[in-house]
């Protein structure tokens, strides 16, 4: 019902990471992050209109897309994630900065839903609190794991 790709991200400097996620994501590879690159996806538009499409509100910022993910998987569609590099982004390496605290809160809210509408084990809610401890990383940690390919 969806597709992505593995995506390039560059800057002036040129690419610096390749992001990939699992072939055939699972209910499982949720917890890890948002199993598709948001970019490069499409959706079937049956799919799509059958969980209503994007959700609006301002807990959902910055994460509508893994929120809509998360709808799909709850109503039994899945989704394919090509493994070619077929996109590439603009991503300055200073990211860091546009992931505000209330970002990572709403990044751990949409996670919390997500899980529940997934019904996933409760062992898994512990990586609830990750998108916070990212955020609380010194910047120089942050930089260096945010540019590793």
């Amino acid at each position: 019902s969806l597709v992505s790709s593995a995506m390039i991200h560059f800057d002036e400097s040129g690419d610096f990471k390749t992001k990939y996620n699992s072939e055939i994501p699972q209910r499982k590879d949720f917890v890890a992050g948002p199993p598709f690159c948001h970019a490069p996806c499409m959706i079937r538009k049956d799919a799509f209109n059958a969980v209503g499409g994007y959700s609006e509100s301002d807990k959902l910022l910055r994460v509508e897309d893994y929120h809509l993910w998360f709808k799909l998987y709850a109503f039994g569609f899945t989704g394919y994630n090509i493994q070619e590099p077929l996109y590439k982004m603009r991503d300055d390496r200073n990211a860091f900065s546009r992931r505000t605290l209330k970002n990572r809160l709403n990044e751990s809210y949409v996670r919390y839903v997500g899980y529940k509408m997934l019904n996933l084990p409760f062992w898994n809610y512990i990586y609830l609190i990750r998108p916070i401890l990212v955020g609380l990383l010194p910047l120089c940690i942050y930089k260096y794991f945010h540019t590793r390919s």
